[in-house]
C-alpha cells in the first residue's frame, strides 16, 4: 500500500464489524511502500495462517 495512514483508516472500522466487536483479538501488519513490485498491481497481499 502506498498510502498507510488511508488504509488504517479503512481496516479498522472493517475489522471490528467483520468480527462483531469493538476490540477485535487479531494480530495484523500493515506496511507502506512508495511503489508496488509491479507498477499495475494495487495491492500486494501475504498470509500466514496459524492454528
Amino acid at each position: 500500500m502506498i498510502d498507510a495512514d488511508a488504509a488504517d483508516a479503512v481496516a479498522g472500522p472493517v475489522r471490528k464489524a467483520a468480527y462483531g466487536r469493538p476490540d477485535p483479538q487479531v494480530a495484523s501488519t500493515m506496511i507502506g511502500t512508495p511503489r508496488p513490485a509491479f507498477p499495475e498491481l494495487l495491492i500486494e497481499v501475504e498470509f500466514i495462517a496459524r492454528l
